[in-house]
Parts: C-alpha cells; structure tokens; sequence
C-alpha cells in the first residue's frame, strides 16, 4: 500500500434523454448505456422561474458495494460497484452540473435588475411582476401600517459621531427594547427605492448580508392575493451569539405617491400556508436550534421630492432576548439603520444633477400675504437690511470674484457696550430662472452644499426643522483656525414672492433652541440675519442682491469681524458659480452682435466716421518696415513693436484665426463679455462697465490698478465702434473721451488715454473652416510718471489677448486631420523613385535601429513615465553619445502614424492639453465617481510623493549606518577602559552581522560578474550598504536578470539582519554594562548611552518601517482586508502614526533590555555587594524598577496613541483569538474569487488540513475554466506543487508537491471525458431543446464519464 491515498476508477457511460414535465418544465433522465456498469441513475428537473430564470434541481442514486457498508437505496451493486466513500464522491461529481450550470449563465446583476424593475412598476401602481398581485392593502395591512406609523412619535436623540454623514441616524431609550430612526435622501425613484428595500433576498442584498453574517439565513415567501409577505432572517452579534427574526410585511401607498413598508413579529399575522413554510425553513436552519428568537417592529416611508430622488425614512423596534448588554444593543442597532447608508450608496447619481432635479420639482414659494404671521414678520425686519437709513451709505469692496460686486456699510454709531457689526451686500447675475434661484436657497443642505462644508472641514450643517417646504429652521457650526473657538449660528429661514413678482428669502437667528449635534459643540454662538432679493432679468437669468450682518459673537474685535465681510459674501459666489453658464450666454451674445454685423445696414454720424478715419490714419497706415520683431510666447501670434515716434511706442499683433469675421469681430467689440471680464478682473482690474449707444457704438470705462505700490489706479473712458472697411474687411476702433456726465473720473485716479485699432480681414477657409486674419495695433498712455520700458513690457501681456482668441476659435484638430488625410493619400498613391541620398538616410536609419535587436550592443531598459511605453537606450562602441528607443501599441493604421509624424507644423500638438479640459468638466457633470475618484487619486498621489518615500529610505539608512558606527565607536571605548570582554562580545555581534550580510550579497549576487561581486562585497564591508541599498529603493532601481532579489526586499532582509545579529543584543549587552558601572566610568557611561539610544532607534525604526510597508503594499489590502489597512490614509495621520511605531519598538526593546538586567537579581545583588568603599552604582537597586515602569508608561502612552491613529476596525486584530491554522483556513472558506482561495497553497499544508477535501473538490471542479483561461494564480499554484488527487485524470505534466514540472495545455484527452463532457451533453440538450435526434445528445455524449 502506498504512502498517498488511491482511489478506484469506475468508468461509467450515462444516456442523457430529455423529457417534458409540464407547466413548462423539463427534466433530463441519465441511466447507465452499459447494463454491465455500475448502476446509476439521475434526473435534472430545470422549472421556469421569474425574470427569465430557470430552477435547478439534481436527484442521483449509485449502487454500492457490500463493503462499502450496504447498498445505497436499497441497490446491491455488482462486484464492481464502488465502496460507499467513493460512491459519495462519484456522486459530488455527478450533481456538480447544477453549480457548474449556475456559473455557465450567471448574471446576477441583471436579474437583480429585472426584479427591481417589476417591484418599482408594481409599487408606482404600474404593470409588472410583484410578489402578490393585490387591488390594494387589506384592513389587517392598513392596521399593521398604521401601528407602525405610531412608533416615531417618541423623542429622538441623534447617534453620536453621526453628524456629518449623508444620512440622519437617531436612537431613543426605552425599557422595551431598542429603537433607531434614521433620515436618508435617495437619488433613485420612490418606487426603485422601495423595490431595493422589499426585495431582501436579491443577489445583492444577500451578498452583503452572507458576506457579514457568514452561515445566516435569509428567505422570504409571498402571501398570494396580498400586499404582504413572510421574511426570515437571521443576525450574529458580538458576544451574545445568534439571533433570529421572523417578520411579517407589509405596504401601502397613499394618493399623494407616499409608500409604506411596515414590518412586524410574524406572529402577528392571521396565518396562512406562507406562514408554516416560514416556520418550516426557519426548523430547517442548523443554527436555529441555537438560536434566539428576536422580535422587530417598524416602517419604511418612502416620499417622493422629485421624479428621481424620494426621502426614506426608517424606524424601527427591535428586542433581542435574552440579556443583551447596552453596547451590543447598540451595535445591532447601528447595523439595522445602516441599511438606508447602503441603499444611499446603490443609487447614488452626481449630485449637481440630483440638486438641479430637486430645484427643478421644488413648488413656487407662497406671495407674502399668504405667510403665516411669524414667517411675515420674519421677512418684513430681514427686508429692513435693504433699506437705507441712519444716513449711512453703501461702500464699494474691493471684491475676490470678478462677477460678484460687493459693498460695505457701518451702522450708526454703537452705544456703550455695544458692538458696531457692518453689514455687507453683494450683487450678481445668476444664469436661472428666478424660482430656480429661491430654491437654491432653500434648500440649505442640497448635495453640493454640503460637500463644499465637508470639504472646509466644518463639524455640522442639518435642518432641525422643517416647517413647509419654504420654511425652516437650520443650523450650522463653522470650524476658525486654532486658536479661536467654532462658532454656531442658528437661525428661522422664509421666502416668498412679493407683489412686484421678485422673490425674497429671509434668515434671522434665533434663541433658546437647543441643537442635537450627537456631541457636545463646544461652539460660541454667532448671530446672523441675511436676505436674498431675486428679480427676473429673463427666462434663464436673474439679478440677486444679498445682505447680510454677521456677529461672531465671543471676544473678536468688531474691526476684526468687519475684515471678514467679502468672506461672508461668498454664499452668493456659490450660487453664481452653480448655474453659471459664460460660454453659452457670451456665445448668444456674440451671435446676436454677428447677425447685426451681416447685415450691414447701419447709419453712422459725422463724429463717429471721423474717429474711425482718425483712428485708422493714426495706426493703420504706419508703415510695416517701421516695426521690429518681438519675442511671441505663442508661436501662431506674431508681435512687433514700433518706439520711434511716442514714449510709448505703438505695438503690434498678428495672428489667423479659425472663424468667422463678424463672430470675431463681435468678440472683440464687446467688452462686458464674462470671459474678458474675469481676465480683466484677474489681470488687475478693479472696475468695467460700458453703455451701448446704438448698435455699432458703445462707451466703455475701465478703472485698472497697476498693482505696483504707491502707484495710483488709471481710469480710462472710450469710445469703442465697429465698421465695416470693404466688403472683406471690418474695423474695431477704439478712441479717447475727454468727459461724460455718467462716468465721472475720480480726481484720486489718474487718467489714460488709449488709441486702438483692429481689423479683421476675410481669408480663403480652410475646407469647412473660415479663416480670417486678425491685426491689433495700440496707442497707450498710461499717465503720469511711468518708465517707457514698462509701458513697453506690458504691451506684451496687452497683445496676449491675441493669443486668447486664438483659443476661442481654435479648429486646429480640424485642420490638422485635414491635412493628414491628404497627406495619407500621397502616401497610399506614391510610386515615386527615391534618390541615392534619400536610400542613404533610410539605411543609416535602419543600422541605429538594429543595435536593439541584434545584441551587439548593451541595451538597458529605462523606466518610463506611461506604462504602455517601453524605453531603451544603447551605446556603441565609441561612439560617446547613446541612442534611445520607445515602443508602444497604437490603434491606428501605419498611414495613418506616418501621416502624423510627417505633418511636423500641426497647431494641435502645441494645444493638445487645453483643447481636454472641457471633456474633463463634463465628466465630472455626467459621472458621480469622477470627482471621489480624482479627490482619491489627487490624496494618494501627495501621500505617496517620493520625497516621503525617500526620506523614509535615507533615515533608515543614516541610522543603521549611525549605529554602526557607535557600536564601532563602544568597542574602542570599552577595550581602551579595560572591559576587554564586552569588546570582544560587540565585536562578534558587528563580526555577525557583516557576515549574514556578505552571505546574504552573495546569494543575491551569486551570477554577476566576479568585478561586480567584489564590489557589492566591498560596499558590504565599507558599512555603506544600508544607505547605497535605500539609494537604489529610491531611485527606482529594477532588478537584473542577474539577481536574485528585487533591491526593496534585499534591503528588509540587510535591515532584518542587521537588528537581529547588531542593534537588539547589542543594545541588550549595552544596557547590562551601563547600570553595572560605577559613577567614576562618566565617560564609558556618556558614550554607552547615546549607543544604546542609537541601537534603539534603529530597531524602532527597522521594525516600524517593515510593518508600514507591509500594511501599505495595495496587493496585501486587496489579499488581506480584514488583516491589512490599519494605517490611516491622510497624509498627516501616516506621519503621526509612523512616528508612534518608531518610539513603540524603541521603548519596548529599553523596556525589556532593562528587565532582562534586573530579572536577574542574583547578579544585580553580588554587584551590589561588591562595591568598593566609596564607589557609588549609576543607580540604586530599587530605582531600576522605576526607570522601567517610566519607560512602560512612555510606551503605553505612544500605544495608546498608535490605537487613536489606526482605523478603528483594525483594534480587534490586536486581541482576536483566531489562531494561525484558523486563519489560514479562512482563506479559502471566506474567499471571494478563485485568486484568493488559491493562496492557501502558499501555506503549509498541515495548517489547512480541516479543509483539505473542501480544496481538493474546488480543485476538481475549477481545473477546465483555469487552464482555459491560464491566470497568473494559477501558474504560482502550480509552482508551488498540488497533490496528486486534486488534478483532474487526463492531465499530464502538472506541478505537484512531489515535484515542480510544467503545465501543458495538450495534456487533456480528447473527447467530452470528465466532470465538464457531461456539462456540455446537458447544456447542448437545453440549447437544442426536446427535438434532434429522437431525444438523444450530439456526437460525443457516449464518451466515458471518467472520475478516479
């Protein structure tokens, strides 16, 4: 008998045949073909279910041996009938097709789909399919929902910690058990939601649920011709054990679209045979008999806010049995609220689109009349802010947005003990209806809002009450910086619409409310009072004023609060910027001046002809040769400059741009325009307005400040006109204003004075591209006492303007594919003779590309910045200069590439990156993950930046070279001080660990050339190592073929060597000569401590950085969750913990040295003894016990710190029991896919013995799907060696444990042999249905069944 198990191989030949069963069922017989074989028989009954589905079943029945303990349903088997052990294995793999067919047509997601698809039309009142289709709820439904509606009429406190999370959670005390109540908004349909939540027992749900509760139960049975349905479930708590719960459910919709899922204990249901097969599926259950039975009680309310989105509200009762503690009670409710956060997370959409959706569905507000007496008071003293009074007048602020204008305005002077708090006003244009606008408004805590208080950091922002839909009370808390306390405001908001048709919002604070954060707020409270003033300017446009007068409250300094007023304005900046529209609204406005330019019937006066031919006599006809070239920044404009005739000079611009000339024309004539506006603002504007006096004319003025100090503003008023020259020619000209009564120059600024001239001349189009060659010349006087140098050097930022209109009509992938679409013409049709110097070019062309392929050359490989670019330099011998090459996958044709690498002058490449960023803006509009994702991606770029990678890398390495250098340094001292002993101790803990670490060199290095070995050897040697070995880390040095390691893990084995054989005993032996000298050894002790402090800190550091890297490495999150990503991920919470980590192994390595000492009391007390008269210990016998207690303390603190840092969820890997076989089990019983399960093969297999035949059949049943599709996994199974009785019969060449060969695709037998040939006879007889050939398979079913 061999050492390995042997099984006997039955061959069994079956005949499928498939049959009809009725209502649409069919089932497929299997019988032996050979009389003589072992005797088997089998059905697969396949039943119609719904959303396309089908329900398996499998029934087999095998003879047995007499020797296998009997026969197996009453068969006696025939000599060559299995044992009973192999008939259970035969027949795993018989009844293996129903989970195999599962897998073949699994589309969980889809099915899942299809059934909220039919639940949502059958709660919306719709067709569609629905667990018991009902006229409506029955008298005992309507009783069970409204006993469920009464439970939320209790007094709720909000769950701590839970303030600023998307959803509402709430908790009441009570003796009856515990009761939770939590508030989320849904970004899906009110009748979606609530199909997700009464459809329990969705792939979905119940991967969650299995993946949390492990073993549970979850099934659900319909209560045909109700609205009812009986629910099971059951739920693991910590401590207490498992507890069941049976519910009966129930809901309703009311006539305003409200849905109401009820739920209560089972028991309270007439009863019905829904009720029995409950209870039966519940006896069925193997852990119900340990169970205990739980009660719930409570409701789903579901409220429509807009045709995508709806408000669910749950509440819910729940008693658990038996003698629960207060903190299980609470985490069991914590989890049943938590399934509103998960339905949050399964429907969530862009919020900017959800807030535009909920706007959109919001009613009009009320006229103010129709305001009951509070509210109408309300907005009647909020009103008061826009009035004037006490003779105070609004002061222009100096505003941080462009679009957004600000005033300030101080009260009346305060009296004593009074605070004098200025009140601000800002005024803006909103591109939205004004209703829409008041409903941004309102809705105080909409998505974007509250991402925008997330992302400031403040602690809270909730409405405490809501009163109607135009009406609430709010609270929010503001985070100051350190060392200023938050602040809270409270406050009653209003709006309504007056009787002019505008429309007002109000806000005022409020006392004696207490908020219910779920913390304490440690907040000062602040006063506020503010009113939004909304006047239609159009359809799509409105003007919104808004005041405001904040007071901090607390010891701030009105003059301090004052400072902050443009800050407080901001909310209207917010508002601007969610329905900002500048390209569409500048575009219409562009178009409507370009329509007035076609049609050229314009009548001009004698003034404005004169300064048009003035303007042009004056700088259009200077002649070209009078201009010199400037420097461009941008190549497609061409600028000149002209200094000969002013102080100033007259500069000169020229560029072609992609459109057309009256739309240029018009862009350029229109200075209100939002995007000149913001440049104009961001370039050092402080004001720009202008007044249209007829269509062709308009007079601007514009208020610049220098931004150089004591420089005063400059204030320029202009004409500004447009004609047309010819036919193909128009004009913008722009000219000085000696006066006008409407804009008065205030004698505090300095007058300027510009002469302007631009002309637009049409060229041929380009294909479909109209062209036209755009010409600025300017004449500027800035005034006053300015060098002609900078008037000059800002000519070139003036000329840019240039280059921006260049990019507004910029059609330069148009063109560019143009032209390489001609160009792969010439290409595909050239049969043209190439000149000897053109075959010469080529050729030597060719020599440098075959140094890369014919290995004549060294070629190194160079890390590239793109992973799907390949690059390479080589050097030729000689030859001091190296030549690169990059490879890379392109999806286009070769005329394609040689057309773009031909076309040298394309304007795209220069515009390429600009030309994406508005794909960007509409990803993050139309996708919700856009912006987590590039929030998450822009978060782990600044943590993993190189710099903390490397100064993690060179701080190791100074301190292992550090503590090598003091250990060197103590052997001196001690063989100099007459401890030759200890010397010699150190020397060969140092002697060891250069040795480890020249074995560990050669190893690594073993096949490199004997020049290379030796310098490793010497770098070795040197005690240089550490720090040339983290150089490489950090450079990103790759491993040579030549090496064994990769230099990241070479590096963790010199560390881990270095503490073993140096730092620890080192610091061990240190400590134990340190407190056994005498006070006369000052200088041995002096040096000996900062040794040990030395090794300590290197053992730290050593120990910290090897768990951080390992925890950090994504492959072991991934592997590994509920073992890996205890370190936070915030940039500063790495460092802090990182730093604990350090002093955690530090002080314990101190810790235990110092005990070790003073364990050993005999000795400690013979040294004691020994001292000399006069001689005096480093520290008396007792006080070593208190130096370890402080060094205990000390670590005990950086622990406790190191738990606060580290995700929370990680602390029970600190005190779990699971033991190491255990874990290792886990593996494979709780992994999620195949690549994980196969990784408990890297284990040895004495740890996963318990579940050895669990791996063995997962083996057997998954061998065809890997070797078809040959994952990376796999092959790391194979190298690892699998037994022999885990591979499949047939397959030849297979990595085993006996010894490691390789894997060949051929080496399964032909035919449909095995497990899969009789998947495949069955899934061919359900594709080709009953019909064929008489009821029989395809050619290959007769193939034998092998098995072993």
């Amino acid at each position: 008998m061999q050492a390995k198990k042997k099984r006997h191989r039955y061959h069994l030949s079956l005949l499928p045949s498939p049959a009809a069963a009725g209502d649409g069922a069919r089932e497929v017989l299997f019988e032996p073909a050979d009389p003589d074989s072992v005797a088997v028989k089998g059905v697969l009954l396949l039943t119609p279910a719904e959303h396309g589905c089908t329900a398996l079943c499998a029934c087999a029945r095998l003879a047995t041996s007499a020797a296998g303990g009997g026969a197996a349903g009453g068969a006696g088997g025939g000599p060559g009938a299995p044992s009973a052990p192999d008939a259970t294995l035969l027949l795993d793999d018989l009844l293996s097709v129903v989970p195999a067919l599962f897998r073949a047509f699994e589309r969980r997601a889809a099915v899942d789909e299809r059934a909220l698809a039919a639940l949502a039309g059958y709660f919306e009142g719709g067709p569609g399919a629905a667990p018991g289709a009902a006229p409506g709820a029955s008298a005992e439904e309507e009783a069970l929902v409204e006993r469920s509606l009464a439970l939320e009429e209790r007094g709720w406190a909000r769950v701590k910690g839970t303030v600023r999370q998307r959803a509402g959670f709430f908790r009441a005390a009570a003796a009856d058990g515990a009761w939770g109540r939590a508030v989320a908004d849904v970004d899906a349909e009110a009748g979606l939601a609530a199909a997700w939540l009464w459809h329990g027992t969705s792939y979905e749900r119940l991967a969650d649920y299995v993946g949390a509760d492990g073993d549970a139960i979850s099934e659900a049975v319909a209560v045909p011709g109700t609205q009812s349905k009986l629910a099971v479930f059951s739920s693991s708590l910590p401590i207490v054990g498992a507890r069941i719960f049976a519910n009966w459910v129930a809901w309703r919709r009311s006539a305003g679209g409200e849905l109401v899922i009820a739920f209560a204990p089972h028991g309270e249901h007439p009863g019905c045979a829904a009720k029995r097969e409950i209870e039966r599926a519940i006896g069925a259950h193997r852990g119900a008999a340990k169970a205990v039975e739980g009660r719930l009680a409570g409701f789903y309310r579901i409220q429509p806010l807009a045709a995508r989105a709806c408000r669910v509200t749950l509440v819910v009762r729940g008693s658990f049995g038996g003698m629960v503690p207060d903190a299980v009670t609470k985490f069991a409710l914590k989890k049943s609220l938590g399934v509103l956060a998960r339905l949050q997370a399964r429907f969530e959409r862009s919020g900017r689109a959800v807030d535009a959706e909920l706007r959109a569905a919001a009613p009009p507000p009320p006229l103010r009349r129709d305001l009951p007496a509070p509210e109408r008071e309300l907005v009647g003293r909020c009103r008061e802010l826009g009035a004037g009074g006490g003779g105070a007048r609004w002061e222009k602020l100096e505003s941080d947005y462009p679009l957004t204008r600000m005033w300030i305005r101080h009260g009346a002077p305060p009296a004593r003990g009074e605070r004098s708090i200025a009140w601000g006003k800002a005024s803006f244009e909103v591109d939205c209806a004004a209703r829409i606008a008041v409903a941004w408004v309102e809705d105080f805590c909409s998505r974007e809002r509250m991402q925008i208080n997330r992302e400031e950091g403040n602690p809270a922002r909730i409405v405490v009450e809501r009163k109607s839909p135009h009406s609430s009370i709010s609270a929010t808390i503001k985070k100051l910086p350190f060392p200023l306390r938050d602040r809270e405001f409270v406050f009653a908001s209003a709006g309504c619409e007056l009787d002019d048709g505008s429309y007002v919002h109000a806000s005022e604070s409020v006392d004696g409310i207490v908020v219910d954060y779920g913390m304490y707020p440690n907040a000062v409270r602040g006063r506020t009072k503010c009113l939004f003033q909304i006047v239609a300017a159009a359809d799509d446009m409105c003007n919104v004023v808004f005041y405001q007068v904040l007071d901090a409250g607390g010891r701030i300094p009105a003059w301090a609060i004052n400072r902050f007023v443009p800050a407080s304005l901001s909310v209207g900046e917010d508002m601007r910027v969610t329905f900002q529209r500048n390209a569409e609204v500048d575009g219409g406005n562009i178009d409507a001046l370009a329509a007035i330019m076609r049609a050229g019937e314009q009548t001009y006066t004698a003034e404005e002809i004169e300064i048009v031919d003035r303007v042009r006599d004056q700088l259009g006809k200077v002649p070209d040769s009078s201009f010199e070239k400037l420097e461009s920044p941008d190549y497609l404009v061409k600028m000149e400059g002209y200094y000969k005739g002013g102080k100033n000079g007259i500069p000169r611009a020229t560029t072609v741009l992609d459109g057309d000339i009256c739309q240029c024309a018009a862009r350029t004539y229109l200075p209100m325009l939002r995007a000149k506006t913001k440049v104009f603002y961001e370039s050092g504007g402080m004001e720009r307005s202008g007044t249209a006096e007829n269509e062709h004319h308009m007079i601007g003025y514009f208020l610049l400040d220098l931004q150089i100090p004591t420089f005063t503003p400059r204030a320029l008023l202009s004409h500004i006109l447009w004609k047309w020259e010819s036919e193909t020619s128009l004009l913008v000209v722009s000219d000085n204003i000696s006066d006008d009564a409407r804009y008065p120059i205030s004698s505090a600024h300095v007058r300027a004075k510009e002469v302007l001239y631009e002309r637009f001349e049409k060229l041929d189009p380009i294909g479909d591209v109209p062209q036209t060659r755009y010409t600025w010349i300017q004449q500027p006087d800035v005034g006053g006492l300015i060098p002609s140098a900078a008037v000059r050097a800002a000519a070139i930022g003036q000329m840019m303007e240039l280059s921006r209109m260049r990019a507004h009509f910029d059609r330069s992938l148009e063109i560019d594919a143009r032209n390489r679409v001609r160009t792969m013409g010439v290409i595909a049709n050239h049969r043209g003779v190439y000149s000897d110097e053109e075959r010469a070019v080529m050729e030597k062309s060719m020599t440098h590309y075959n140094i890369f392929e014919d290995g004549s050359v060294k070629v190194k490989k160079v890390k590239s910045m793109t992973p799907s670019i390949t690059n390479k330099i080589a050097f030729e011998p000689g030859d001091p200069l190296g030549w690169g090459r990059s490879e890379t996958m392109v999806r286009a044709t070769k005329e394609e590439i040689t057309a773009y690498l031909w076309d040298t002058e394309a304007r795209a490449a220069v515009d390429e990156w600009i030309l994406r960023y508005p794909a960007l803006r509409e990803l993050e509009h139309e996708y919700v993950w856009f912006r987590p994702m590039m929030n998450t991606i822009a978060q782990r770029l600044l943590e993993s930046v190189s710099w903390g990678l490397k100064m993690r890398l060179y701080t190791g390495a100074g301190l292992s070279i550090l503590d090598l250098c003091t250990d060197l340094f103590m052997i001196y001292t001690y063989a100099t001080t007459g401890q030759e002993g200890t010397a010699l101790s150190l020397a060969i803990m140092v002697g060891l660990n250069v040795f480890f670490q020249l074995l560990l060199t050669f190893i690594v290095k073993r096949k490199e050339s004997r020049r290379m070995l030796l310098k490793e050897m010497l770098i070795v040697l040197s005690g240089i190592a550490p720090g040339v070995h983290a150089m490489r880390v950090a450079n990103g040095t790759e491993r040579s073929a030549r090496t064994a390691l990769n230099p990241d893990v070479e590096l963790a084995f010199t560390r881990g060597l270095e503490m073993a054989f140096e730092s620890v005993p080192g610091s061990i032996l240190q400590v134990h000569k340190l407190f056994l000298t005498t006070r006369s050894e000052g200088l041995v002790q002096r040096r000996a401590f900062a040794s040990i402090i030395v090794s300590a800190l290197t053992t730290g550091f050593t120990a910290a950085i090897i768990s951080f890297d390992f925890d950090v490495t994504p492959s072991r999150r991934h592997d590994e969750p509920g073992f890996y990503g205890y370190i936070p991920d915030g940039a500063t919470s790495r460092t802090l913990i990182f730093f604990c980590m350090i002093m955690n192994g530090a002080l314990l390595l101190l810790v235990r040295s110092i005990m070790a000492l003073a364990a050993s009391f005999v000795a400690t007390h013979i040294y004691y003894a020994s001292l000399e008269e006069g001689e005096k210990a480093v520290m008396k016998e007792g006080d070593v016990w208190m130096l370890v207690l402080g060094l205990s303390g000390g670590w005990a603190c950086f622990f406790v710190a190191f738990l606060m840092l580290m995700k929370k969820k990680y602390w029970t890997t600190f005190i779990s029991t699971q033991t190491g076989y255990a874990w290792t089990q886990s593996m494979f019983v709780n992994g999620i896919d195949d690549r994980m399960k196969a990784r408990i093969f890297m284990h040895n297999r004495r740890q996963w013995e318990e579940v050895r035949e669990d791996v063995r059949l997962w083996c057997l049943e998954g061998w065809d799907e890997w070797q078809a599709d040959s994952p990376e996994w796999f092959e790391d199974m194979l190298r690892v060696g699998i037994d022999e009785d885990m591979v499949p019969e047939g397959w030849e060449g297979v990595a085993t444990s006996a010894g490691i060969g390789r894997f060949l695709s051929s080496g399964r037998q032909s035919g449909a042999g095995g497990a899969g040939g009789l998947r495949r006879q069955i899934t061919a007889l359900l594709v080709e249905g009953s019909g064929g050939s008489g009821g029989r398979v395809a050619p290959g079913a007769e193939d034998a069944y092998r098995t072993r």
